[in-house]
């Protein structure tokens, strides 16, 4: 596809740092997912972030220290240039969530918060026609909110939803929340195509001819073991299967590209690997059809 006919842009979750100032250990995956980024910054058009942006107990306010060094810095926001979407997700909320919703407006943060694009809860994203983003707050249960959304989404037709949790029952996070009513709303849906974050994996899922994404290792540690982890097809083993073509717990991130004139789209996932001499590196993208 020309690079004029088409939209591309990076999708990042969890891409904080638990205890930011005590894990140093994480600095080198910040370093490296940063460089990353910029060395994509020709191709990219905007990035999503799928909630958990801020670990343990998200921001503050607009002088919470991680607005600049968990994210900005660490991320090269600046050397990137281009808008941040995001998502909250639950380790946000437990900080001051409307911190994240406003920091736009924040006075004397302008370096930063021009690039940080999260206006509502739930807000919509038109390209143009053929590109059409929803992004849903997951986090919220109650019934009126339900239906409201359900109906905007109805209203506005997006062919992307972007959320925090997964739309399947994980065994691992049951009692976590995973199976928010709010994050059922896109499969009843003529949908194709949901992006989420919330589990540790990197994960594309095909079901129904739709598509399900799922990235969850940008950041944070990856404290739990796959083997507990039960995934949308029953299994318990990584790599591919026919109902999930990408399956994997690795670092990394996914870039979605959308041709502007006939809604075909890709997905590609970066994943960093260590070596047995203990360095790390960036495998080959894996490149895939989204419905």
């Amino acid at each position: 596809m020309e690079r004029g006919s088409i939209v591309k842009f990076v999708v990042l979750g969890k891409a904080s740092t638990a205890k930011y100032n005590e894990k140093p250990e994480m600095n080198g995956f910040h370093a490296a997912i940063g460089d990353k980024l910029v060395s994509l910054k020709d191709e990219i058009d905007f990035v999503v972030m799928t909630g958990n942006n801020f670990l343990d107990r998200g921001v503050q306010n607009c002088d919470d220290p991680q607005w600049e060094e968990v994210w900005f810095k660490h991320l090269r926001v600046k050397d990137l240039n281009v808008p941040w979407f995001t998502v909250l997700g639950e380790t946000d909320i437990r900080g001051n969530p409307s911190a994240q919703y406003s920091f736009h407006k924040c006075t004397g943060k302008e370096e930063m918060s021009k690039y940080w694009v999260t206006p509502s809860t739930d807000y919509f994203l038109k390209i143009n026609q053929n590109i059409r983003i929803f992004f849903l707050n997951t986090n919220n249960e109650d019934p009126t909110s339900i239906e409201g959304i359900s109906r905007g989404i109805s209203e506005t037709h997006p062919n992307i939803v972007i959320g925090h949790h997964p739309i399947h029952k994980s065994a691992l996070h049951e009692h976590m929340c995973s199976l928010q009513s709010r994050s059922e709303t896109p499969r009843e849906t003529n949908l194709q195509t949901y992006i989420c974050g919330h589990e540790p994996i990197l994960n594309h899922v095909v079901e129904d001819e739709k598509s399900r994404i799922v990235v969850g290792t940008s950041g944070g540690l990856l404290t739990w073991s796959y083997r507990d982890y039960t995934a949308i097809n029953g299994t318990c083993s990584l790599g591919g299967t026919p109902t999930a073509p990408f399956n994997d717990k690795l670092y990394g991130f996914a870039v979605v590209t959308v041709a502007s004139n006939d809604d075909a789209k890709l997905v590609e996932f970066f994943t960093y690997h260590q070596r047995d001499n203990g360095i790390f590196y960036w495998e080959d993208s894996i490149r895939q059809v989204l419905y």
